[in-house]
């Protein structure tokens, strides 16, 4: 069990999706890496604009990549943006999104560790 919450990350669960597979867990962490910093940009663009679709569907993304590396605190986070862009709240967006980057920052960190833990 790792030192961060499973709400923030779900190591066991996400070792289990690749069957312990330590190469696989950096590659889905390499990956979630590498497309984070375009939706976060785009949920933030989306905001700005009010572009209720943009937050959506961007939501929507990184609520499903969260999901699948099992850091549930950030899915469900996502998963309020999205809903507030299916919503047309757009004017509601702007406190979620600060605590979804309160949440990526916790979550970065946690993925980082278990990185260096597979590295070791």
């Amino acid at each position: 069990m790792s030192e961060y919450s499973v709400n923030i990350l779900d190591t066991d669960a996400l070792k289990n999706t690749v069957d312990n597979n330590s190469d696989l867990v950096k590659e889905l962490i390499r990956l979630y890496l590498g497309n984070l910093p375009k939706l976060m940009e785009r949920i933030q663009e989306g905001i700005i604009r009010k572009d209720n679709r943009l937050i959506e569907e961007s939501a929507h993304a990184l609520k499903g990549m969260s999901f699948n590396i099992s850091a549930k605190k950030t899915a469900d986070t996502a998963l309020s943006l999205r809903k507030i862009g299916r919503n047309n709240e757009s004017e509601k967006a702007g406190e979620v999104y600060a605590l979804l980057e309160k949440n990526v920052e916790e979550l970065r960190q946690a993925l980082d560790h278990l990185v260096n833990i597979e590295s070791a």
